[in-house]
């Protein structure tokens, strides 16, 4: 077609139509799908993030929204790009991408030392306090608002204790997402589903406090979660009493009896075996339980 092309090119034998300029440019044209086969191109949908070797200077909403069409590594390129600061704060409020925020977890900071902040200026940090006292108090007021609850009291504690408490210390339990044995008193019992429509003390999960803010964070990811829920269902139960179903780059542990009664909650609710369906939501998400 005149132009020589070095970068790598992929396969898209769906015949997936994509918007965005990303992955089109590493779709090989259609008049040599065939040269592309017996060459052994790979699906574009089964790319890594190190796949994807154009200069690129930013990400258009276009391009996200064809990785969300079954990426096979959604998780591992949305994060590669946010590593690289491709990925606009906007883009990553509007499609719920905070799961890809660095969270320090891997980096070594003992050696940083406690940030100091010595007073400037005393008289002025007074008057600035005195003035803001004077003309612009900010009272707390009571303000009134919904929260959903169950119609029936449920007892989602004593179930997941009989799930994953300690059998050495009664006071301690086991985090369904890093696997510690962490005290009670820093278990938090999070819902299954970010919309949850019926109550079930099964359907919810035991995690640490940091495990339980980053499960939120990938949960609230449609993408995400849609996998999450075709995982759980694709599980096979009978396969040893503990089941690991892949989350993100991680995973969420279930015994095989909590996920069997999962997976049947999730068909009688209506979830499709392949892909859930998509529901619609009756209203915000309840609060998750300390």
């Amino acid at each position: 077609m005149g132009v020589i092309k070095t970068e790598k090119k992929y396969l898209n034998s769906r015949e997936q139509w994509y918007a965005g300029d990303l992955v089109q440019t590493m779709v090989v044209g259609e008049p040599f799908q065939e040269l592309a086969k017996y060459l052994g191109c790979t699906e574009v949908e089964k790319i890594h993030f190190d796949d994807i070797d154009y200069e690129l200077e930013e990400i258009l909403d276009d391009d996200i929204e064809d990785l969300e069409c079954d990426f096979v590594n959604y998780f591992e390129i949305i994060k590669g790009l946010v590593d690289q600061g491709l990925i606009s704060d906007e883009q990553i409020t509007k499609y719920h991408l905070d799961f890809a925020l660095d969270n320090g977890g891997g980096s070594d900071d003992s050696y940083e030392e406690f940030p100091k902040r010595p007073v400037i200026d005393l008289q002025k940090l007074r008057g600035h306090i005195g003035k803001k006292w004077k003309y612009n108090k900010n009272l707390y007021i009571e303000k009134q608002y919904i929260r959903w609850k169950p119609q029936k009291t449920i007892d989602s504690r004593s179930y997941l204790l009989s799930m994953y408490q300690s059998s050495n210390n009664p006071s301690k339990c086991f985090c369904q997402k890093c696997k510690r044995v962490i005290p009670l008193r820093y278990i938090e019992r999070n819902d299954i589903e970010k919309n949850p429509v019926y109550a079930w003390e099964q359907m919810y999960l035991s995690l640490c406090l940091n495990c339980s803010k980053d499960y939120i964070l990938l949960r609230n990811n449609d993408i995400i979660w849609e996998r999450f829920v075709r995982e759980i269902m694709r599980a096979n139960v009978l396969s040893g009493g503990v089941i690991d179903v892949p989350i993100g780059s991680d995973g969420i542990f279930f015994t095989a009896t909590h996920l069997a009664e999962v997976q049947e909650i999730f068909k009688n609710e209506g979830w499709g075996a392949n892909a859930p369906k998509r529901r619609p939501k009756l209203g915000t998400s309840a609060d998750d339980e300390e």
